[in-house]
């Protein structure tokens, strides 16, 4: 299904708070120095992007957004005009108290960026991959003990693609996971600069052009997914290419059992039903939904709906047969796999078609990943590692 967003109505959109984080990670596309955005200019980028956006949900992002010291007037802010949160993190300050807060505050959404290769103050130096599965394991638990929808995000480099089948099933597993965002890794430090944004178009030009080739496509992505048995479900192509996937969507009906075990499983692919709803909400609503919340009898009405109009009778009757009478919460996982934006031998940048996670640079739309490339100069509280103002 290809979604039906267009410049003036995508419902999704990021806010860039600060550069600066409390651990490296060797593939961040973060090249700008630390500094601390103002929360006058903060509010003032949310207003620019409604005004360009029919806003559903907002991302919060940087360097690490808990660094912030306003973070929690910041997420009062953007509940205050009825949109969603999701507040990525790389989870080191996350603790109960903070988890706390961030739900009371109006966060929905809880992204723990955990990877390998990071340096954490929350693992050991020489930590190994159950170390790093048990710290998964924690945070999503400690955000859904707090009513959070919990996330994991993760950079897939191509020289390992077994990491995206292991991250695919351990999220599918796990009780407490509800989203997955994969970036296929590119090496941003290639781009020498871009100018433009993503309504008046992009021109970019390269440092090395070899570097800068972008080796994965979403054609290996769903080869890998289907030998998980997983099919896609929506998709954004590109400012070059629409029907070529640049965003790719899974959706996954799941179960677990509270002894323990794996998930009873079902993925969906879109049917009649899919775009005829989001047609009816954004008529509805004047605008599209991007953040859903968790109802499992609305999702069991989705997944009957889906298989009568979606040619998939048998098997979504199966798996609702097999959770019915179970003590287990039904639950809906997606998947989502972004390929950062490229400069093509031209100059043309290419980007997801209506970026969903695009942000105010220049007081223009441009898309997350390559912000930091973009040509501007603008002034900010500049500040430490540790997150003290300066």
């Amino acid at each position: 299904m290809q979604l039906p967003w267009q410049p003036h109505n995508v419902p999704h959109g990021l806010l860039d708070i600060l550069r600066g984080c409390n651990i490296k990670c060797a593939a961040c596309y973060n090249t700008e120095p630390n500094k601390l955005k103002r929360l006058e200019e903060i509010e003032d980028e949310l207003n620019l992007m409604s005004g360009l956006r029919k806003l559903n949900s907002v991302s919060l992002v940087g360097g690490e957004p808990t660094l912030h010291p306003q973070l929690l007037e910041i997420i009062r802010m953007i509940r205050h005009r009825g949109l969603h949160t999701e507040l990525f993190s790389n989870g080191v300050l996350v603790d109960d108290q903070a988890a706390r807060s961030f739900k009371e505050a109006g966060v929905s959404i809880m992204m723990f960026h955990i990877e390998n290769g990071q340096v954490r103050h929350d693992l050991p130096a020489n930590y190994t991959a159950p170390d790093l599965w048990n710290l998964r394991r924690a945070k999503l638990a400690l955000a859904a003990s707090h009513n959070l929808d919990p996330g994991l995000t993760l950079t897939a480099h191509l020289e390992t693609p077994e990491e995206i089948d292991e991250i695919v099933t351990f999220f599918i597993n796990d009780p407490h996971a509800l989203y997955l965002l994969v970036t296929l890794y590119h090496d941003i430090t290639a781009i020498e600069s871009i100018h433009g944004d993503l309504h008046a178009g992009m021109q970019g030009t390269l440092t090395n052009p070899q570097v800068a080739q972008n080796n994965w496509n979403m054609a290996m992505i769903q080869q890998r997914m289907a030998k998980l048995g997983l099919s896609p479900f929506a998709y954004l192509g590109s400012n070059v290419n629409k029907t070529s996937p640049r965003w790719l969507s899974y959706l996954v009906a799941a179960t677990h059992d509270p002894n323990g075990g794996d998930a009873d499983w079902l993925d969906l692919t879109p049917s009649y039903m899919e775009p005829a709803f989001l047609r009816l909400h954004h008529l509805v609503m004047r605008r599209f939904p991007f953040y859903q919340e968790q109802h499992p009898d609305r999702l069991r009405q989705q997944i009957v709906l889906n298989g009568l109009l979606g040619g998939r009778r048998a098997k979504n009757a199966a798996f609702l047969a097999r959770i019915r009478g179970k003590e287990a919460r039904l639950m809906a996982k997606r998947i989502v796999f972004q390929r950062p934006a490229s400069v093509l031998q031209d100059g043309t940048v290419e980007h997801c078609r209506n970026c969903p996670d695009a942000v105010i640079k220049n007081r223009r739309l441009v898309p997350v990943c390559i912000s930091d490339r973009v040509s501007v100069s603008s002034a900010g509280i500049r500040f430490s590692s540790t997150g003290d103002p300066s």
